[in-house]
């Protein structure tokens, strides 16, 4: 039973809160029963400091020598505790291995016993005789007075502590009156029970009460060293700035399941009741002599830093606003060093560096300058802080903001000890600034292409005129305070923006339906090895092949295959007895296609699913928050054999084993989130997160102009973009694989050749490498 109480400090196994409720009830029972007899039982025992379970027998034995009538509120007591501890008894069974025999939990069943046997004995020398009950109905008061009484009012449930002080006015009719009194009288000489010293359940069920306190803050200290091992990583270029951010995100997000469950069952809503909280319950850890925590507690530090944090938001957010303009004015130096000068384990300069944060953030508040999408959903604990700030009465998310500032603090540390010497501060804000400056052109090219002739409202050319000028205004904002420059916030700002720009992206492979069908073309040419094999296309069609080719990349019936990309259904004519049917394109295609739509319409198009094309997007745009299917994709991802489990129309069967990542320790969750992340956007020659996908729609778009304008010939205006020549291939294409023949040889000679030097022209004489993302 302790076993069960001791992996709950670990997150691994935690006991229902029905048994604790049951745990409080029998404790009432239990303090009762123990007042009644020590203030019956024998003169040597009136005021014992402490009870044995022997000592209990003792104390029954005396009362059965002194005939004391046993009242009915003590044999419910009695009862109600018993039936208790045989529920109990019965969880703590079915929790221990089958054929292992836990001592605690035998320990835990012997007082049991030895509680029903003294109920026994007093049931057979105390019970209340039959001339008793007789006599007190005869003698008991009116009708209305009995009904304003309460039998059960002695149980105390609102108050614990005087559930033992058993009134004599509701029993007047049940008891002996001087019986009664006398016990009264005992009772209230006895302000403090006596507590059992060998009360295993008792024992395990105070110290677990206590953990509930210890148990949170020491999850925070495990989330905080797991991240600062990623930063480290990410110095050292192991792992990508931008996957360092997106793991410290996951660990900010994990943390609210911590504060909800501190401020639900412990009722702790800042750091300062924590830190009392905390100080109390190893307080009682010591008075309980446990040693399941250590007499040392590794995350006293840390609580003593969250209440600072606390403290330095509670006085900024008395200063007033005009006040923290004239603070910030003070602390407007250069700050970029001051981690540097200090030891990766000090904690001398944390006051400082929190308050210069805060100040950072709290001016950008006062200026009103984050204008920029990017910098306003991209910068990590900034809405939170604000929030706290310009609520004067709503102090609700301290405990979030106090460890969003330490886990910032954190990055800073995790980042710049790992090398020797340090690397510049402001290395990581340059590295964002490099990859938006990278990333205009690209979006420049594309709203400069012919295929984008207007940029009138709600089409695709203007939201992506407006992402170029969000883009514009991060380059030419100038924040390298000491807030702006922090590896978390220079990592989520890429992370962003690569967001972003993966979202276009893949709008521009349904805009028009030109990536779509030059990798269909493609596809049709190498299955009649009608062409030489293109890196990019290839490439294209293993990274996006859930996309490009719903149902798996087609040997035959290549036109449904098409059609399914551009959104397809089938459509069945319900007059027709022959159930005939066609594959109709829905509006919300035709739209996507056409370049309009929003992004909350976009998002519901079940061809460019998060989960199809991301996972690192996926747990994005879910807030970072891990659910067991997200924890079962994670775990198929370090497996390339299970790849296909990661179709969301597949059926998922949540594990929950002991290698299950949601039920391990901090550190293992996010390293293995970590791994998959990896392993599935990260890793390979063409990885996913990386694709510059505007370089790829130009790059179709080119073939597909090209081809067009070969196809009609000189009589056609050129620059149409037509794809009739697609719908012309695939036709072909099916009827040679229905009649087991070649392409040439109905008549698509030139067709072929016309669709095998455009590919080739365009994907022969380029890199991979031109098409990635150089700073992310």
């Amino acid at each position: 039973m302790l076993d069960c109480t001791a992996r709950s400090t670990t997150g691994h196994e935690r006991i229902p809160s029905s048994l604790l409720n049951i745990y409080v009830q029998y404790k009432q029972d239990t303090r009762a029963i123990i007042a009644w007899l020590v203030s019956h039982g024998q003169c040597e025992h009136r005021h014992p400091q402490t009870l044995y379970i022997k000592d209990l027998f003792d104390l029954a034995e005396g009362v059965q020598k002194k005939a004391v009538v046993m009242p009915d509120i003590i044999a419910f007591h009695f009862r109600e505790a018993i039936t208790a501890r045989n529920y109990m008894t019965k969880f703590f069974r079915n929790a221990t291995a089958q054929g292992a025999d836990n001592q605690e939990t035998i320990n835990h069943e012997h007082f049991t016993t030895s509680l029903t046997k003294i109920y026994a004995g007093l049931c057979e020398c105390c019970a209340q005789p039959r001339a008793d009950w007789k006599r007190g109905y005869e003698s008991r008061p009116s009708q209305e007075s009995f009904r304003t009484s309460n039998r059960f009012s002695s149980l105390g449930v609102s108050c614990p502590d005087n559930d033992c002080c058993i009134q004599d006015e509701p029993y007047d009719f049940r008891c002996n009156n001087d019986a009664q009194d006398r016990k009264c009288k005992d009772t209230r000489l006895n302000s403090t029970i006596p507590p059992l010293v060998d009360d295993t359940l008792g024992f395990a069920f105070e110290l677990l009460k206590v953990i509930e306190v210890i148990c949170p803050p020491t999850e925070m200290d495990d989330l905080l060293a797991a991240t600062k091992a990623i930063w480290e990583q990410a110095a050292r270029g192991q792992v990508p700035l931008v996957m360092a951010a997106f793991i410290n995100n996951a660990a900010f997000a994990s943390f609210e399941e911590i504060e909800q469950r501190l401020k639900s069952t412990c009722s702790i809503s800042n750091p300062e009741i924590l830190r009392q909280k905390v100080i109390e319950a190893r307080q009682d850890i010591g008075s309980l002599g446990s040693n399941n925590c250590g007499s040392s507690y590794p995350a006293a530090t840390l609580v003593e830093i969250l209440d600072n944090c606390w403290r330095l938001l509670s006085k900024l957010k008395s200063e007033g606003p005009s006040n923290r303009c004239k603070a910030n004015a003070r602390l407007s130096q250069s700050t970029s060093h001051l981690i540097i000068r200090q030891s990766p384990e000090s904690t001398a300069i944390d006051e400082t560096c929190h308050t210069v944060m805060l100040q950072d953030i709290s001016h950008q508040i006062q200026v009103g300058s984050l204008c920029t999408g990017i910098i306003r959903l991209g910068s990590p604990v900034f809405p939170e802080v604000g929030y706290y700030l310009t609520h004067a009465n709503d102090d609700s998310n301290s405990l979030r903001c106090s460890f969003g500032l330490q886990l910032l603090l954190n990055s800073y540390k995790g980042y710049l000890f790992a090398l020797k010497p340090a690397p510049a501060p402001s290395g990581c804000r340059l590295q964002a600034l490099k990859f938006a400056q990278d990333a205009i052109p690209s979006i420049r090219a594309v709203l400069d292409d012919s295929t984008l002739p207007c940029r009138c409202p709600g089409t695709l050319a203007c939201q992506l005129e407006n992402l170029r000028v969000d883009f514009k205004a991060f380059l030419e904002a100038r924040m390298f305070d000491f807030y702006f420059q922090s590896p978390w916030v220079c990592g989520s700002h890429i992370l962003e923006m690569l967001d972003a720009i993966f979202y276009y992206g893949l709008r521009l492979f349904s805009y028009r339906n030109f990536v779509g069908s030059v990798v269909h073309m493609y596809n049709v040419l190498r299955q009649f090895n009608d062409i030489e094999p293109i890196p990019l296309l290839d490439s294209l069609c293993t990274t996006f092949g859930e996309i490009l080719f719903p149902g798996g990349r087609p040997c035959r019936n290549f036109k449904t295959c098409y059609m399914r990309y551009m959104g397809g259904r089938l459509r069945f004519h319900s007059k027709h007895k022959s159930g005939c049917h066609a594959i109709a394109i829905p509006a919300n295609a035709a739209k996507a296609a056409a370049g309009f739509g929003t992004r909350k319409e976009a998002v519901k198009d079940a061809r460019f699913d998060s989960r199809k094309t991301s996972v690192l997007f996926h747990i994005k745009d879910k807030g970072y928050h891990l659910d067991h299917s997200t924890w079962d994709r994670v775990g198929n991802l370090k497996d390339p054999s299970s790849r296909k489990a990661m179709n969301p129309r597949s059926c998922t069967h949540h594990f929950h084993t002991e290698n299950d990542p949601s039920s391990c320790s901090p550190h293992h969750r996010l390293h293995s989130l970590q791994e998959g992340i990896l392993t599935a956007d990260f890793s390979g020659p063409f990885p996913a997160v990386k694709v510059n996908l505007f370089k790829v729609y130009l790059s179709c778009s080119r073939i597909v102009s090209i081809i067009s304008d070969k196809y009609h010939g000189e009589d056609a205006r050129p620059g149409q973009y037509c794809l009739c020549s697609v719908d012309a291939l695939l036709v072909a294409a099916d009827r040679c694989k229905d009649n087991e023949c070649r392409l040439q040889q109905l008549g698509c000679k030139e067709l072929v050749a016309t669709c095998r030097d455009a590919i080739g022209d365009v994907g022969k004489g380029e890199v991979l490498e031109q098409y990635l993302w150089k700073h992310v």
